[in-house]
Parts: C-alpha cells; sequence; structure tokens
C-alpha cells in the first residue's frame, strides 16, 4: 500500500492496548516496499515522528475488526532514517 499511498503505518495502538511501535522489543525494524529493504531502530522511527511533529490516526485497517492507533509517516520521511540494506 506504501507505494500506492505515499505513506508507512506505524501502529502504536489496538484493542486498547499498546502494539506495534509501542509494544515492541526488537532491536531493529526492516521495512520493504518492494523495491527497497530499510532497516532502523525503534528510536530512529519515533525521532522521525516526534521531530516531525506527526499526529496519529484512528482507523480500521482493512481486514482488522476494530480501530487501531497509527502514525501515517510519509515513506520518504521515514526511510530518510533508516538504512539502505544493500543487496
Amino acid at each position: 500500500m506504501s507505494n500506492r499511498t505515499g505513506n508507512i503505518v506505524v501502529e502504536i495502538e489496538m484493542f486498547d492496548k499498546r502494539s506495534g511501535l509501542m509494544a515492541t522489543t526488537a532491536d531493529n525494524w526492516v521495512f520493504y516496499d518492494d523495491h527497497d529493504f530499510v532497516i532502523m531502530k525503534p528510536m530512529d522511527i519515533v525521532n522521525c515522528i516526534f521531530i516531525n511533529k506527526l499526529v496519529y490516526r484512528e482507523f480500521v485497517g482493512t481486514g482488522d475488526t476494530a480501530s487501531k492507533k497509527a502514525f501515517l509517516v510519509p515513506k520518504q520521511l521515514l526511510f530518510s532514517y533508516g538504512q539502505k540494506i544493500e543487496e
């Protein structure tokens, strides 16, 4: 979807519980958009969101049964905080 919308969905809450970025214990996240793999630390994602003053949205995603809270982060902005993984 990011190739169509230009945004990456970064989930933070679902079912009234922390999820996604707010619940991760991963050292790194990897994003893939059918063209590039980009790796970054979760704190880099947090920095991107706060430095750019992004506001979360609440919506029901395709295939979901409940609403979620998530940031719609412009893909190129988010990818600028990571490192492209070369083949």
